[in-house]
């Protein structure tokens, strides 16, 4: 499909105050004034952004997306009761379950303005969060989830995954190998992991295999995986312990960083690590704020995640954008850390250098059409002074009315086009409750 985007205010390298963007295919291949572009591509079909910011595919960089079935079950618990409550559900969930709930997560995600989404979670190899993106049109990262006591069941499941999905559909679905945390995999299968990783990034010879893992989530977590693994992380420095395994990368993508030293953040930025930052959640569970001005001062690529819809309880990055910028600004008594500038390149094009998908998260000539059109003629969003503090500050994910991904139109007017979304919300609700009583039947 060919596309025009036109008389929108098009926020690519400059603000392009009557832009137009065309599309060919999947891809970005021209970007200017409205003017220009209408004459040079009378037949493309026409989008008019007419009062619409035009922006890239907001991306979250970590998530669990199917347990959107578990919204609201686990509140108000610190972490290891809010793990405890949700893993005794999760061992009942098959994959027809997972599926919905993923289906669920990806169109709560494209009507908040996401293209892609990064999630980790468990996997069964007929139903999957991989078949519920391909059904949904969302791009996304499938994590398979790794623990030291699922470690041959996880590596089966990996290489299923990895020969059926990495780089399916036309690219829109990447495998990653996660480990949950180094509290819950041991030592030796940390480094088996990035080993199986190397080996089966060269042997499919396409897109980059990430890694991606809890850490430093937790405030005892040194004294959890010194007791589990009989191990000493030395100086609580959660990085210097994985450094040691030697398994630190630009292909390691870290969620949640919180409790973390000036030596940690020296050798994450030395290693070329990525990282997630994902506040709402990390505030909700009580496990603190990550120091993101100090990565960012050393150079360390920061993006930024909702976490799970179990712990957020939403995915709404434009909500998560406005909770960084405004947390950040208190906690170094600066109100000018994290301009909205700053937190809008972490939810687009850092997010796409987290994910090591490097033409994503930028309006740029020859980058995958990611699109987002956000309507500003709203009384919260009038009148205009700066586009980008208009996004983080003001905007609301119901702002959003248009989405493509990879050069579809997967959402209009709000709504997303051959997809019954009062279907997919009732199959939900039947789904937590089936699996609600098969939690009541065992307790009896």
């Amino acid at each position: 499909m060919n596309l025009l985007i036109t008389n929108g205010r098009v926020l690519s390298d400059k603000i392009i105050v009557n832009g137009a963007i065309a599309i060919e295919n999947n891809k970005i291949i021209d970007i200017g004034e409205s003017a220009t572009l209408k004459k040079k591509y009378r037949r493309y079909e026409k989008i008019d952004a007419t009062d619409h910011f035009v922006l890239p595919g907001l991306i979250n960089t970590h998530t669990h997306a199917a347990m959107t079935l578990l919204r609201g079950y686990a509140d108000d618990l610190n972490l290891n009761h809010f793990l405890e409550k949700v893993w005794t559900i999760e061992k009942y969930m098959t994959g027809q379950d997972i599926e919905v709930g993923a289906e669920l997560a990806a169109i709560e995600s494209i009507m908040s303005g996401v293209t892609t989404l990064n999630s980790m979670y468990f996997y069964h190899e007929d139903k999957n969060e991989a078949t519920a993106f391909k059904k949904i049109n969302i791009r996304g990262i499938i994590g398979i989830a790794f623990f030291s006591h699922t470690k041959s069941e996880s590596k089966k499941k990996f290489l299923h995954a990895v020969n059926k999905w990495h780089g399916a559909n036309n690219d829109t679905i990447r495998i990653a190998m996660c480990p949950h945390a180094p509290y819950t995999v041991d030592p030796n299968l940390l480094k088996e992991i990035e080993f199986l990783r190397i080996k089966e990034e060269k042997r499919v010879n396409g897109p980059p295999i990430i890694v991606s893992s809890h850490i430093a989530e937790l405030k005892d977590e040194a004294n959890q995986i010194n007791q589990k693994f009989q191990t000493k992380v030395k100086k609580n420095s959660i990085i210097k312990y994985l450094d040691s395994l030697n398994i630190l990368s630009n292909r390691f993508l870290a969620a949640h960083m919180v409790n973390l030293n000036t030596q940690d953040i020296d050798i994450a930025s030395k290693r070329k690590i990525h990282v997630s930052h994902n506040p709402i959640s990390n505030f909700k569970l009580n496990n603190g704020l990550s120091p993101v001005s100090k990565m960012l001062s050393k150079g360390i690529p920061v993006s930024l995640g909702t976490d799970g819809p179990a712990s957020n309880n939403s995915l709404d990055m434009i909500e998560t954008m406005k909770f960084t910028a405004l947390i950040h600004k208190y906690d170094t008594s600066d109100p000018t850390q994290l301009s909205a500038k700053q937190v809008f390149d972490m939810a687009t094009k850092n997010g796409a250098t987290s994910l090591n998908w490097h033409n994503l998260g930028q309006l740029k000539k020859d980058h995958i059409a990611d699109i987002v059109l956000l309507n500003y003629k709203k009384p919260h969003l009038s009148p205009l002074s700066d586009e980008y503090s208009h996004l983080v500050y003001a905007a609301k994910s119901s702002d959003i009315s248009t989405v493509i991904i990879d050069g579809k139109i997967v959402l209009e007017d709000r709504l997303p086009p051959k997809i019954n979304l009062d279907k997919i919300i009732e199959k939900a609700i039947k789904t937590k409750d089936k699996l609600l009583s098969k939690i009541e039947n065992n307790n009896k």
